[in-house]
């Protein structure tokens, strides 16, 4: 074993080595240069122009919703970490956020602050951390390479500093000061603003390096105003004038004490990614360097300058980001300082002004947000602010999937079907703002005023119209989805900005999840800690809300309404696996329908498929069918069913039967039906279920008819035995009990 950990250690090392000599971590001026000519993307660019090749590189997908598709960002989705930490749904956030990466990439430096505002909850912060996880990862890539430069002041076999003009056996290796081991080094100055290294050569000198890179590569780049005018920062200028004298103005003389490092985003370690809580300071400082041994090693000339080593977040963040997290709830004298930051992209310290190459982005909640504006020096600040909304999530399979990914795998416990999506339901329709009809014209006006909060929840979901507007109605306002979910976002009142926020629903969950009448997380338990949580009405102001016609902000009245859908479900997986109804029944007891009435209607006969005769249509399969749907007309009823596959098949071009699809509605109503006629059978299979399911020690063998229905229930709708049990007894008590 001692071998094998001194042969381990040692092919770990060389791994190591390899990979740091490969990646190219320590490098000498020269050979910097040869990279930046070799990719000069890469590396002609600032910290927008960085941020947005990010974005780029990890690519988008689209996502589908009932109001249209959109662009997702994949590093949103956290390829390289899990989907506990990714950003869930505010696909429209991250393509405002990206636009102004653009415009800050098209006027050459980020020259406003991103102020991302919400109500609280609604992941500002998962939104940045989310960034600042994608810059960690995209730095050790090749095409997210970032460098800096340290100087460098190695010393002669007698250990004095010479300034460079090493003799001897050093002397042979005069230029490559960057590659000398420690020991041979007296000091190493780093530049704590991890300044381009490009910005070490003068500006016209700079600039010609960049036309003849960019015209040999043929590349069309927009370079950033810090490439294009920029200059080091005031100790590197000291250091830099001071060996330029030194050296009588050779510059290569100069080159030769940098050492250009590659380092990597570390939010950790707040470098190039910064977090600023609302604390009362400047957020950046100077220091006095402290004259230790290495410094006092340096060469003379440098030893009698005064040096100032810049501090703070706006110094740790430089080269990337900086998060001024809630910054509005400081007061507006602590960071009036960035009014000239944001303008000028400079931040004035002590003893000099330091240029700054950050994005910068704050987060701040709705209401300071509002009390902000009324401040006196408000104007002044949002002309320099660019302001994004992110409201709560409107679409319930999205919000499931907060809890899905961040709540179930911590649990510890057996989650049943349909209990994440209780909470993820209440939660967007508590959300949900009665259309105001002033913003739509007709015919829309008027189905628009008529849409219950239920009815607009499903909309968002699903797409799905209600039953009761007409095929033209239904067709208009599917068609106008968009339109609707869009209807406030311009608006300071605007939905997603009031209702419960993911903090308080997994709160919920967690709490259901301990309710000791239940040994998994039930919905029924999840029902049970919505009644209790909309009476805490003192501590939740949405839940004061004045209810609107249509139920909004009707709390109780979503629960009740959930309550039911949850009852529906329930009873249609228990029919699916009770095997009373075979595959497809309801489906082809419509087809078979539609093909009697249309040949009815176009007074033809049917062919029979086992006599293979012509006869006349099924009186007696239409009149059931059509004694289902409370059919009033039938012969009104038949040529409109006709004249709607007549069109489809146009449309569509059509063919063959499968008429389901065509008149979903109608299907459904014919199921509801169906299985209301055999619910006194359906109590009989569950009231046994359960009874075997209630004795202590599983009572033996059940039947093979129940054997099979528990087998279905739990391997075909993913219920346990002890959650089996309790949504069956919900089942018998609130649905099954009421049979005669």
């Amino acid at each position: 074993m001692e071998k094998f950990v001194e042969s381990f250690l040692e092919e770990m090392g060389q791994r190591s080595k390899d990979k740091f000599k490969e990646g190219g971590h320590i490098l000498s001026y020269p050979r910097y240069l040869e990279l930046v000519s070799a990719n000069p993307s890469v590396h002609l660019r600032d910290a927008a122009g960085y941020l947005k090749d990010m974005f780029d590189f990890y690519g988008t997908r689209e996502v589908d919703y009932p109001w249209g598709k959109i662009t997702r960002f994949v590093l949103f989705d956290q390829p390289f970490g899990g989907k506990m930490e990714a950003l869930v749904g505010q696909e429209e956030v991250q393509q405002a956020f990206y636009k102004v990466l653009q415009s800050f990439v098209r006027a050459g430096r980020p020259h406003r602050l991103v102020l991302l505002h919400g109500s609280n909850g609604s992941a500002k912060s998962t939104f940045v951390a989310c960034i600042g996880r994608a810059l960690e990862h995209y730095s050790t890539t090749d095409q997210g390479a970032v460098y800096r430069f340290n100087w460098v002041f190695p010393s002669d076999k007698s250990g004095s500093s010479k300034l460079g003009f090493i003799r001897g056996e050093l002397g042979a290796r005069a230029g490559e000061y960057a590659y000398y081991e420690d020991s041979d080094v007296d000091a190493k100055l780093p530049c704590e603003l991890k300044d381009h290294p490009l910005l070490l050569l003068p500006l016209e000198e700079r600039r010609r390096l960049i036309e003849v890179v960019m015209k040999e590569k043929g590349a069309d780049l927009a370079v950033p105003e810090l490439l294009g005018r920029g200059d080091v920062c005031p100790k590197c200028k000291l250091i830099f004038d001071a060996l330029m004298a030194s050296y009588r103005g050779d510059l290569r003389q100069v080159l030769n004490h940098v050492q250009v490092e590659r380092y990597t985003v570390s939010r950790r370690y707040s470098r190039g990614f910064s977090s600023v809580g609302p604390q009362m300071s400047v957020d950046g400082g100077e220091r006095q360097v402290t004259m230790d041994r290495s410094l006092s090693a340096l060469p003379k000339i440098l030893q009698n300058i005064s040096f100032f080593e810049p501090f703070g977040e706006l110094v740790e963040g430089a080269g990337g980001m900086v998060e001024f997290s809630d910054l509005l709830k400081r007061p507006v004298e602590a960071f009036k300082y960035l009014l000239e930051t944001i303008e000028t992209g400079e931040v004035h310290m002590g003893q000099s002004t330091l240029r700054i190459n950050a994005v910068l982005v704050a987060t701040s909640n709705e209401i300071h947000v509002n009390a902000f504006k009324q401040h006196p020096d408000a104007l002044s600040f949002l002309g320099r602010i660019l302001m994004i909304r992110m409201p709560y999530i409107l679409h319930e399979q999205t919000e499931r999937k907060i809890y899905e990914h961040q709540v179930v795998s911590g649990l510890g416990k057996h989650v049943a079907p349909h209990a994440i999506e209780i909470a993820s339901s209440w939660a967007v329709l508590s959300r949900l703002l009665k259309p105001n009809t002033e913003h739509f014209g007709d015919p829309l006006r008027g189905m628009v005023k008529e849409l219950m909060a239920t009815e607009k929840f499903d909309l968002y979901a699903e797409g799905r119209v209600p039953s009761r507007f007409t095929s033209e109605e239904a067709k208009n306002l599917s068609g106008t989805i968009e339109k609707v979910y869009h209807e406030t976002e311009n608006l300071p009142i605007y939905e997603g900005i009031t209702g419960a926020s993911p903090r308080e629903i997994k709160t919920i969950l967690y709490l259901a999840a301990q309710n000791t009448a239940y040994e998994c997380l039930t919905p029924m338990g999840v029902l049970e800690e919505l009644e209790a949580f909309i009476k805490r009405t003192k501590d939740f102001s949405f839940l004061n809300i004045e209810k609107k016609e249509g139920h909004y902000h009707d709390f109780k009245y979503f629960i009740d309404v959930l309550r039911i859908r949850l009852l529906q479900k329930i009873l249609l997986e228990v029919v699916e696996v009770s095997e009373i109804f075979k595959e497809r029944q309801f489906e082809d007891l419509w087809d078979r329908y539609v093909i009697h009435a249309s040949t009815w209607v176009k007074g033809e006969k049917v062919l029979n498929p086992v006599t293979k005769k012509h006869e006349d249509p099924d009186e007696s399969l239409m009149d059931r069918v059509e004694s289902f749907l409370d059919v009033k007309n039938k012969k009104d009823f038949r040529e409109e069913n006709l004249n709607r596959i007549a069109a489809a098949a146009i449309e569509k071009r059509r063919k063959g039967t499968g008429y389901a699809d065509l008149f979903p509605r109608h299907v459904e109503t014919v199921k509801s039906k169906l299985i209301k006629e055999s619910l006194p059978k359906l109590r009989e299979i569950v009231e046994k279920a359960f009874e075997h399911l209630s004795r202590e020690s599983g009572g033996g063998e059940p039947p093979a008819d129940i054997a099979r229905f528990l087998g279905a229930l739990q391997k075909n709708q993913g219920y346990c035995p002890r959650c089996s049990r309790s949504v069956l007894a919900f089942l018998l008590r609130e649905k099954l009990s009421q049979t005669e």
